[in-house]
């Protein structure tokens, strides 16, 4: 089999250092992947900020969604990215098949091996990513060739597990095994995945490319069947176990990836020491003006004693004011949480990462979010007098060089990932009800049809390091069930794309110009008049006065 005609165009690097993702966790999640490219310093930082425009019909403000319930809400984890295989040279994870069987302590051939699934995940999704953008004609062989590594890799890593299972027949030996076969199954599971979300792509729809994808899922699904592995799909079921399984099949080879994240309460030795010098203040305040009474009026003379009240009530308020300020703007410097990032369980602190979330003013706002913010919505009067409250969370992540340090077979990238999922369950609770029935002109007579009503949350997302930085923006559309899609918007955006169809893929403007072109299309024929004067149409306007007739009554 020929591996060197597959995909000989390589992937273009990116120059910007930040990648982000925002995708649906379930129906009332957001989950933001953030991957960065440290560069060869000692110390790097990066930070990441978040400005949710949340409409005011929502009720969602610092009285009612204090930042203790959105971190109750909100999950985070840093850990370092898979190792990276280049799509035109797969002959490097038979390699390291081959490289880790020779290794001669267990442990560590362990973690080669989920280090290993890790690459081939990675692999697998970057290829069916590529395919998924090329047309279904172009270069066929590609589609081969993808099925041909899959089923490659496999081979082979079930070749490595009998040599090594004739070699060992103790009894740590066979559970080790077990955790081997595990993994295998795990590359099986992904690959049928990825193949699946190939066969929905354009690129699947070639019949050459589906019945080769299809010929693909077939046998992974009989190889688990075949080497007894218990993760297999039953189609009259719900597969509460299948699910299972893959999740923890995914957690068990992406360990030696993760990071033992330990999050603290940060700054509350600073905060008691700020507003003990808020009240040591207050008490200066109160003091000063007691003395300066007390020697100009004497000790018992009416003015001493108005001085007393009047310094007294001043003073708590300073107090208060004092202790109000550091909170809102000192303490929201420092951050509200710091995540120590520990390498290898309780080891050595090889990064920390710093959290703080609160509702800013829109004139503290910076000018390039706000533009974000805005820019693809001008011009659309459907937005007139909408206004929102601003919710800002913001993340900055510091890693040294033994974060990225690695000692394995596959080199591990000079990359972070920063994972957050957002749950806004709160966001829905004062969605009113919204399937309406409103009336619209049909072809020839008025129909009911359904509308819904939507909220519309944006997000604009600003990241940042020493030298350079970047800003995106998405919108996020809830419904009264949850999230209903979530749209990309792009810096040069024409017309507005987010009010669309129920397939999602039709753009308001392009409706309106279809029914436009139905209407001049029906001019050229039978038009409503001529129908109107033949009688044709008397039933349908009988049946509607029926149908409003009913509806009054209802």
């Amino acid at each position: 089999m020929s591996f060197k005609r597959f995909r000989r165009q390589r992937l273009v690097a990116k120059t910007s250092p930040f990648w982000l993702r925002i995708t649906l966790n379930g129906p009332r999640r957001l989950q933001s992947k953030f991957v960065y490219r440290s560069d060869e310093s000692r110390k790097d930082s990066v930070e990441v900020d978040y400005y949710f425009f949340i409409p005011k019909q929502l009720g969602i403000d610092a009285d009612h969604y204090p930042k203790t319930i959105f971190y109750r809400n909100l999950d985070s984890i840093v850990r370092r990215r898979a190792p990276h295989i280049a799509l035109d040279k797969p002959q490097y994870l038979y390699n390291a098949i081959t490289d880790a069987e020779k290794i001669i302590d267990n442990d560590r051939r362990l973690i080669e091996t989920k280090l290993l699934s890790c690459a081939f995940h990675r692999y697998v999704q970057s290829t069916v990513r590529y395919l998924s953008h090329c047309e279904p004609k172009e270069n066929e062989t590609r589609c081969g060739a993808f099925s041909d590594e899959v089923d490659c890799f496999l081979r082979v890593f079930a070749n490595s597990l009998k040599r090594l299972e004739s070699q060992h027949s103790d009894t740590d030996g066979k559970r080790q095994f077990e955790e081997l076969h595990s993994l295998r199954e795990y590359c099986n599971l992904v690959a049928e995945k990825e193949a699946y979300q190939l066969l929905q792509s354009h690129f699947g729809q070639n019949p050459s490319n589906q019945n080769c994808l299809l010929l693909l899922v077939n046998r992974l699904h009989y190889d688990r069947i075949n080497h007894g592995y218990r993760s297999i799909a039953d189609t009259d079921g719900i597969n509460e176990y299948f699910i299972y399984r893959f999740k923890g099949l995914r957690r068990f080879a992406e360990q030696p990836l993760n990071m033992t994240n330990l999050t603290a309460k940060v700054g509350e030795y600073r905060q008691q020491l700020i507003y003990g010098l808020a009240a040591g203040l207050a008490m200066t305040f109160a003091t000063t003006i007691a003395f300066y009474t007390q020697q100009k009026y004497g000790d018992f003379s009416q003015a001493f004693f108005v001085a007393l009240v009047v310094s007294y009530v001043f003073k708590d308020r300073l107090k208060e004011l004092t202790r109000s300020y550091a909170h809102s703007n000192l303490m929201y410097r420092i951050g509200d949480y710091r995540t120590k990032l520990l390498r290898g369980g309780r080891g050595a602190v090889v990064g920390e990462s710093r959290q703080s979330a609160r509702f800013i003013a829109r004139e503290k706002c910076e000018s390039e979010v706000l533009d974000m913010a805005k820019r693809s919505r001008i011009g659309d009067m459907a937005d007139y007098g909408l206004e929102h409250n601003i919710m800002h969370y913001k993340r900055k992540i510091s890693v040294n060089n033994q974060f990225f340090r690695s000692g394995f077979l596959l080199q591990l990238p000079r990359q972070l990932v920063d994972i957050n999922i957002f749950n806004i369950e709160k966001f829905l609770r004062n969605i009113v009800p919204s399937d309406d029935n409103i009336w619209a002109m049909g072809r020839l007579t008025p129909v009911k049809i359904r509308s819904q009503r939507v909220h519309h949350v944006i997000l604009v997302v600003k990241m940042k390091n020493k030298t350079s930085s970047s800003l995106k923006s998405w919108c996020v559309v809830l419904g009264q069930r949850g999230i209903k899609r979530i749209v990309e918007r792009e810096k040069e955006q024409a017309v507005d794309v987010l009010w669309q169809r129920s397939n999602d893929k039709v753009q308001y403007e392009s409706l309106l110009v279809k029914q436009m072109e139905d209407y001049q299309n029906s001019a050229s024929g039978d038009s409503f008049e001529a129908l109107l004067q033949s009688g044709e149409i008397k039933q349908s306007n009988s049946s509607l006065a029926e149908r409003v007739g009913d509806d009054s009554q209802d």
